[in-house]
């Protein structure tokens, strides 16, 4: 079993150094959300309480290569050991499709076998989103991640920035290290060295602004005025799923803090289009006709620009919405700029929203500010929606 003391100290030494994580990244809790070849999906806030490895791979990477040569399976080996202590170990390949290294999921399990890797899972990121939120840059490139969550080590796997597969003997393993002076009781003994390898293989910046687009729609609102897009071109705009009897829904909305509702009038004085989209069918948890919706805002106090009528699902499934509440963040461009939960616990309880990230605010307050938003997308999570069958 590993020690979990120093991880602030490891995260503090993490800002003041090397670090594609940036500082307030390494502060907030991560999560992010991914499947392996059988289909199974993987959350990263599931291993919260347990040491985490992340490693970038490309099998067809010589850099990666050296790792995995037969002559001595040297990154087979250090999985294995700190597997059986414990430590869970993800290698992501975030390769692009039609890119070297990138794997169908069929692909990617007979690649395991052949290079005899032992990850507790391989995670498939083909539109390189979690790369990108991790700032990974080449393959290998490693993160460790302690158990409350922060990224504590980002970097080489060792110190020889070779390719060559016999240097791996002589080499100071950072991963490898770095556990046994945290076993050894002596804390962390660095938080990064800069990485080396062949570059990610991400998707092209076109082709990921073109999947990025937000789908255009035109809806009815609660007053039975159309609505669409197309309309608020030029301006941010936030989607929010809603089906307001569902408990993930009236957490945001509990009466307590009324923390949706403030949410959605203090960006509309900022500018912000804030439209709230219901996707229940008729017949189905959440549903409302038009005069519903009216008399559902005025007992919630929502305030949001409007409230859109979707019992088809078409838009909900356009944009993939699958819970509520299920957030998207959609710049001037017409651009999706955030995709997912709208706060950090994963809870129905109102009490947690006050100690909750709010991912939304995060993005927002980001963006408005000319700044890059602090990533793409976290995990949803509530009540399904509840679609049409």
């Amino acid at each position: 079993m590993f020690r979990t003391a120093l991880c602030g100290l490891a995260v503090l030494a993490l800002t003041m150094s090397f670090a594609p994580v940036q500082a307030e990244e390494a502060e907030r809790p991560l999560d992010f959300e991914l499947k392996d070849p059988s289909g199974t999906t993987w959350h990263l806030a599931d291993q919260r309480g347990k040491w985490v490895v992340l490693e970038w791979v490309n099998y067809d990477c010589p850099f990666v290569k050296k790792q995995y040569d037969p002559g001595h399976r040297a990154m087979q080996a250090l999985q294995k050991r700190l597997g059986d202590q414990g430590v869970v170990w993800f290698s992501i390949c975030s390769s692009a499709e039609g890119k070297q290294g990138y794997m169908t999921p069929k692909q990617a399990a007979e690649r395991m076998k052949i290079e005899q890797a032992v990850p507790t899972a391989l995670l498939l990121d083909p539109t390189g989103e979690v790369g990108h939120r991790f700032g990974a840059k080449t393959t290998p490139d490693m993160r460790i991640i302690c158990p409350e969550g922060k990224v504590v080590y980002a970097g080489a796997i060792d110190s020889i920035r070779s390719r060559d597969a016999a240097d791996v003997a002589k080499a100071t393993n950072y991963v490898s290290y770095f556990f046994d002076s945290v076993q050894a009781g002596k804390g962390y003994p660095f938080a990064a060295h800069p990485p080396y390898g062949c570059s990610v293989k991400y998707a092209d910046r076109e082709a990921t602004a073109a999947a990025n687009a937000a789908p255009a729609f035109r809806l009815t609102d609660a007053t039975g005025t159309q609505r669409s897009l197309a309309d608020y071109k030029g301006k941010w705009v936030v989607l929010e799923w809603v089906n307001y009897d569902c408990p993930f829904v009236k957490k945001q909305y509990d009466a307590s803090h009324k923390a949706m509702q403030a949410l959605q009038q203090a960006y509309a004085a900022k500018g912000v289009v804030w439209l709230s989209i219901c996707s229940s069918a008729p017949g189905n948890q959440g549903y409302m006709s038009q005069a519903d919706a009216l008399r559902r805002l005025g007992e919630q106090g929502a305030h949001p620009t409007a409230l859109l009528l979707d019992p088809t699902g078409e838009v909900g499934h356009a944009y993939g919405a699958k819970t509520t509440p299920d957030m998207r963040v959609i710049d001037p461009q017409g651009r999706i700029v955030y995709a997912g939960a709208i706060d950090s616990i994963r809870s129905m309880n109102p009490g947690d929203v006050a100690g909750a990230t709010n991912h939304v605010v995060a993005v927002l307050d980001a963006v408005l500010a000319g700044k890059p938003a602090p990533y793409a997308s976290q995990p949803p999570y509530g009540c399904s929606v509840k679609y049409a069958k």
